[in-house]
């Protein structure tokens, strides 16, 4: 419903289609000390924890400068309109604007309250879901085709989501869960991606970027460590 994306020099690079995958965790009471400080939800804190999270990581590539933003598609879970008839995973989505402006993180997650805001009243999220819902009736080939063809840096830079998932804690073959690391898929001139998931009082992250970024291992790592900081 918003059209194209605005042109950000992200999207202008080939990708090599290698992957690097970064884990990071945090404790999910300081997620939820950030939110009650800057007055917003926890969803909002955790998209604004994301957004300040790539802006960090992308600084040192020199593709942020003049601060364009990065319109991100945020998955939204949605509730089927018959509960009684409809079964599965319903979700919609927002195109969110992301400042990466050099800004501090309270700053940053008032902005994008103000955007999810924004976009959730103009009733982005079930009209994704209906498009979504008639592109699943689709023939198998145009449904791929139709796919490909809003999957692309044409209608947004990154993908950023959180999911809320299980709140205690998760055994595998008898052995504790110690850890989960959400992984986004890329798309064509997508370079990174970003998603969270609330398990066990951590809120695990997972940033998926393409190796042609050229990012060392030591300064994401150094970079989500200063974000994280900052939010305790």
């Amino acid at each position: 419903s918003r059209g194209f994306a605005p042109r950000h020099p992200l999207g202008a690079r080939p990708l090599s289609g290698g992957r690097q995958l970064v884990p990071a965790s945090m404790p999910w009471s300081a997620v939820r000390a950030l939110a009650r400080r800057c007055e917003v939800s926890v969803t909002e804190a955790a998209i604004g924890l994301a957004a300040h999270a790539l802006h960090g990581v992308l600084g040192p590539t020199g593709l942020l400068t003049g601060g364009a933003p990065l319109r991100a598609m945020v998955p939204v879970a949605m509730r089927a309109a018959r509960l009684d008839r409809e079964f599965g995973n319903w979700t919609g989505s927002l195109a969110v604007d992301l400042d990466m402006a050099d800004r501090p993180l309270d700053e940053r997650v008032g902005l994008v309250r103000d955007e999810l805001r924004r976009r959730s009243r103009d009733g982005e999220a079930p009209a994704a879901a209906a498009v979504m819902a008639v592109a699943g009736a689709l023939p198998s080939p145009v449904h791929r085709a139709f796919t490909r063809a809003v999957y692309h840096r044409r209608f947004f830079s990154t993908v950023v989501s959180f999911m809320p998932g299980a709140r205690r804690a998760r055994w595998l073959a008898g052995a504790p869960v110690t850890g989960m690391t959400p992984v986004l898929p890329l798309a064509p001139r997508i370079p990174v991606t970003l998603g969270m998931i609330l398990t066990d009082g951590r809120l695990d992250i997972g940033v998926l970027l393409d190796r042609q970024l050229r990012l060392p291992r030591g300064r994401i790592d150094s970079a989500l460590a200063r974000t994280l900081a900052e939010v305790a």
